[in-house]
């Protein structure tokens, strides 16, 4: 019996320690401080996958042609391309847009309106998107899973990836 009882806590251990596709929300990314010589250099990015999703990207926040955003990927196995790309100004207009590979494919409009904004904090030199999931949910499936891509720019600058150029975040999963 006893042996039994060592068995079964051995297995169970072992199940809960095997990693899954995704990992618990929220999650930091971390990018090169310095790895391009101007305002808008990347931090931190942070993802909570939640109701709504939510990408806060922590830069100095630079006001004239300045912009951040974010690549969005929501279905595991299907590539390395990204599905969404939310961008905005900063201090301007924002929009989210399905994607073609890695090219814009065209504006996304949600269920409702409203389902998605950027919120730009001067204070804390953030950005910070939100979307509903009705904007990131397929006739087909649920974005239970997500990973990201932040970026940054000023215009005629070099843009900030995080983690890197065509590096995605690990998955993060829905709570």
């Amino acid at each position: 019996m006893r042996k039994r009882l060592v068995a079964c806590a051995l297995l169970a251990a072992a199940i809960m320690a095997t990693p899954s596709v995704a990992e618990a929300a929220p999650r930091t990314i971390h990018d090169t401080v310095g790895d391009v010589g101007y305002g808008m250099d990347i931090k931190t990015a942070s993802v909570r996958n939640g109701k709504p999703l939510s990408i806060t990207i922590h830069h100095r926040a630079v006001r004239e042609g300045s912009w951040s955003g974010a690549y969005i990927d929501v279905t595991p196995g299907d590539g390395n391309a990204p599905d969404y790309f939310i961008r905005g100004g900063v201090g301007g207009d924002y929009q989210l847009s399905w994607m073609n590979g890695w090219k814009v494919g065209g504006g996304l409009g949600c269920p409702g309106p409203g389902d998605y904004h950027e919120y730009v904090s001067y204070r804390y030199d953030t950005t910070r998107f939100t979307l509903a999931r009705s904007c990131l949910n397929g006739a087909s499936f649920k974005a239970t899973n997500v990973r990201v891509i932040a970026v940054a720019g000023r215009t005629g600058q070099q843009t900030d990836w995080a983690p890197g150029w065509h590096r995605w975040s690990k998955w993060t999963a829905y709570q």
